[in-house]
Protein backbone atom coordinates (compact mmCIF):
# COMPACT_ATOMS: atom_id res chain seq x y z
CA UNK A 1 0.00 0.00 0.00
CA UNK A 2 0.93 3.34 -0.76
CA UNK A 3 1.54 5.61 2.15
CA UNK A 4 1.95 9.44 2.28
CA UNK A 5 2.75 12.62 4.95
CA UNK A 6 0.65 14.77 6.91
CA UNK A 7 1.44 17.89 9.10
CA UNK A 8 0.51 17.47 12.21
CA UNK A 9 0.78 20.07 14.55
CA UNK A 10 2.28 19.85 17.67
CA UNK A 11 -0.28 22.30 19.56
CA UNK A 12 -3.12 19.01 18.20
CA UNK A 13 -0.92 15.92 18.68
CA UNK A 14 2.21 14.53 19.61
CA UNK A 15 3.63 11.23 18.07
CA UNK A 16 2.72 8.57 19.64
CA UNK A 17 6.01 6.92 20.22
CA UNK A 18 9.63 7.61 20.34
CA UNK A 19 10.94 7.98 16.89
CA UNK A 20 13.11 10.36 14.70
CA UNK A 21 10.47 13.00 12.90
CA UNK A 22 10.80 15.18 10.14
CA UNK A 23 9.70 18.56 11.16
CA UNK A 24 10.27 22.18 10.54
CA UNK A 25 13.14 22.22 12.63
CA UNK A 26 14.44 19.66 10.67
CA UNK A 27 14.74 15.98 11.83
CA UNK A 28 14.83 15.41 15.46
CA UNK A 29 14.18 12.71 17.85
CA UNK A 30 10.73 12.79 19.93
CA UNK A 31 10.95 11.34 23.45
CA UNK A 32 7.51 9.70 24.06
CA UNK A 33 8.68 9.68 28.41
CA UNK A 34 9.26 14.04 28.35
CA UNK A 35 6.95 14.44 25.66
CA UNK A 36 10.02 16.51 24.19
CA UNK A 37 11.52 17.24 20.92
CA UNK A 38 15.32 17.00 20.68
CA UNK A 39 18.12 17.97 18.38
CA UNK A 40 20.86 15.24 18.59
CA UNK A 41 19.48 13.85 21.89
CA UNK A 42 20.63 17.08 23.51
CA UNK A 43 19.37 20.16 22.43
CA UNK A 44 15.61 20.68 23.13
CA UNK A 45 13.81 22.12 19.92
CA UNK A 46 9.79 23.17 19.85
CA UNK A 47 8.94 22.52 16.33
CA UNK A 48 5.49 23.71 15.19
CA UNK A 49 4.59 20.58 13.43
CA UNK A 50 5.39 17.54 12.64
CA UNK A 51 5.22 14.91 9.16
CA UNK A 52 2.85 11.80 10.08
CA UNK A 53 2.79 8.87 7.60
CA UNK A 54 -0.51 7.29 6.70
CA UNK A 55 -2.01 4.95 4.11
CA UNK A 56 -2.90 7.01 1.05
CA UNK A 57 -6.02 5.44 -0.15
CA UNK A 58 -5.63 7.84 -3.80
CA UNK A 59 -5.84 5.03 -6.28
CA UNK A 60 -8.48 2.97 -4.48
CA UNK A 61 -10.94 6.11 -4.56
CA UNK A 62 -9.46 6.91 -8.00
CA UNK A 63 -10.86 2.76 -9.08
CA UNK A 64 -13.88 3.39 -7.32
CA UNK A 65 -14.98 6.72 -8.71
CA UNK A 66 -14.36 5.43 -11.80
CA UNK A 67 -15.95 2.46 -11.97
CA UNK A 68 -18.91 4.25 -10.16
CA UNK A 69 -18.76 6.81 -13.06
CA UNK A 70 -18.76 3.62 -15.35
CA UNK A 71 -21.56 2.07 -13.81
CA UNK A 72 -24.07 4.98 -13.56
CA UNK A 73 -23.58 5.76 -17.69
CA UNK A 74 -24.52 2.26 -18.78
CA UNK A 75 -27.72 2.22 -15.97
CA UNK A 76 -28.49 5.52 -17.19
CA UNK A 77 -29.72 3.98 -20.85
CA UNK A 78 -32.12 1.49 -18.68
CA UNK A 79 -32.85 4.03 -16.00
CA UNK A 80 -34.11 6.66 -18.54
CA UNK A 81 -36.26 4.43 -20.18
CA UNK A 82 -38.19 4.01 -17.17
CA UNK A 83 -38.29 7.34 -15.53
CA UNK A 84 -38.71 10.43 -17.16
CA UNK A 85 -35.98 12.77 -17.37
CA UNK A 86 -36.50 14.98 -14.22
CA UNK A 87 -36.83 11.59 -12.40
CA UNK A 88 -32.74 10.33 -13.63
CA UNK A 89 -31.58 13.93 -12.72
CA UNK A 90 -32.52 13.50 -8.95
CA UNK A 91 -31.72 9.77 -9.01
CA UNK A 92 -28.60 9.81 -10.82
CA UNK A 93 -27.60 12.39 -12.21
CA UNK A 94 -26.35 14.38 -9.20
CA UNK A 95 -24.88 11.12 -7.97
CA UNK A 96 -22.48 11.26 -11.47
CA UNK A 97 -22.20 14.59 -11.12
CA UNK A 98 -20.55 14.25 -7.64
CA UNK A 99 -18.37 11.10 -8.28
CA UNK A 100 -16.99 12.51 -12.01
CA UNK A 101 -15.93 16.22 -10.07
CA UNK A 102 -14.21 14.42 -7.10
CA UNK A 103 -12.41 12.20 -9.84
CA UNK A 104 -11.44 15.20 -11.56
CA UNK A 105 -10.23 17.28 -8.48
CA UNK A 106 -8.02 13.71 -7.73
CA UNK A 107 -6.66 13.81 -10.87
CA UNK A 108 -5.58 17.10 -11.04
CA UNK A 109 -3.72 17.40 -7.45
Amino acid sequence: MKTKYIKVSTADRLPDESDYFNTDDGWVQFNIHDKKFWLEGVYEVHPKYWLEEVNDYEDEMMELLTELTEAIEFESIIIKENIDNDGWENFGGRLYDKAKNLLTKIKES
